[in-house]
């Protein structure tokens, strides 16, 4: 009799929505606050993630993978309570915990300020941002062998310098943040590119994470962006940015070069540039990079793409920006300043 009245007992998502509540609570005293924003930031960099980097020391990349399959678990248990309505309370149950721990680890920093100031350049200032990125990057590519830019492993010499460079940039955003977490490659090999993305942000291990499959050329710009991530830079435009600094301050030509053609990319869309524009300005060993990436790219295309970009933009578009997913090209307006 006592174990029917335990199964039939309600689930109740009193507790879970108090918490939800407060953490949306506190996410709109951050965004009208700067003190109560520091105060958060404190924090994080004192103790959240000094707690996740020694949990990630611990068991590595192990421990995300268990915390998945535990969720993963949980939300098949929960299809085990009797009746519908049970279920779904769990479910929902669930989903708001992991929605208020999102915030907690990670998600407040959505409330920080961002670069307030928008350059928004008009077409005709573009194009010439473009015509310097054109002039730079011919000149880079003069110098250097087309070997190496089709390489798909970071060398220990050229992650170490990358490394080190977005050490001193992070010193700059926050001296007084003691842990530095480098991103880490994805343990299935094309899996974030399959998903149509080529790095993320794991909040729950504090880990930044990069997909290995993608080449130097791409691999760089993506490694130094979800470097900024870990530093709690929300904005994928700031992050894009700082990556941007980062690689053209290095002394290494291949870092410089991979900023510079990242910009030139985004240019070339933003102005709609057709190929056989871009090919009467370019050096042809630019074009054939050019070439290689879209082809490499083209290997991971899957139907899931249109799917991550229209979450992934109304992710954005609730957290972080307006512009959703059109912030990642932003960034250009600021690289000239």
């Amino acid at each position: 009799m006592e174990n029917r009245r335990v199964n039939q007992k309600k689930v109740s998502l009193y507790k879970p929505l108090i918490l939800l509540g407060l953490c949306v609570l506190f996410f709109l005293l951050c965004k009208c606050s700067i003190s109560v924003y520091s105060f958060y930031e404190l924090v994080y960099f004192k103790v959240i993630q000094d707690v996740l980097f020694a949990i990630q020391h611990v068991s590595g990349q192990l421990g995300y993978i268990i915390l998945l399959a535990v969720v993963l678990i949980k939300t098949l248990l929960c299809f085990t309570s009797k009746g519908w309505k049970n279920k779904l309370t769990r479910l929902l149950r669930g989903l708001l915990y992991i929605v208020s721990s999102f915030f907690i680890l990670w998600g407040f920093h959505y409330a920080q300020p961002t670069l307030e100031i928008r350059a928004n350049l008009n077409a005709v200032e573009l194009e010439v941002l473009l015509v310097k990125q054109v002039e730079r990057i011919n000149s880079l590519r003069a110098e250097m062998f087309d070997l190496e830019l089709r390489e798909f492993d970071l060398t220990k010499g050229l992650k170490e310098t990358l490394e080190t460079n977005l050490r001193k940039q992070a010193e700059n955003l926050r001296p007084e943040s003691r842990s530095v977490a480098y991103p880490a490659s994805f343990q299935i090999k094309g899996g974030l590119r399959k998903m149509g993305i080529a790095g993320i942000y794991f909040p729950f291990s504090g880990e930044p994470l990069y997909d290995d499959s993608a080449p130097v050329l791409r691999k760089t710009f993506t490694y130094a962006h979800e470097f900024f991530h870990g530093r709690g830079v929300t904005g994928e435009d700031e992050c894009n940015y700082l990556a941007y600094k980062t690689l053209v301050n290095s002394e290494v030509a291949l870092l410089q070069y991979v900023a510079h053609l990242d910009a030139l990319l985004t240019l070339k869309f933003l102005l709609g540039k057709q190929d056989k524009e871009m090919g009467i300005i370019l050096n042809q060993r630019t074009l054939d990079d050019i070439r290689f990436l879209r082809k490499d790219s083209k290997k991971y295309r899957s139907s899931f793409h249109a799917v991550s970009s229209v979450s992934n933009d109304l992710y954005l578009k609730i957290l972080s920006s307006a512009e959703g997913v059109e912030a990642y090209n932003s960034y250009v307006k600021w690289i000239d300043s």
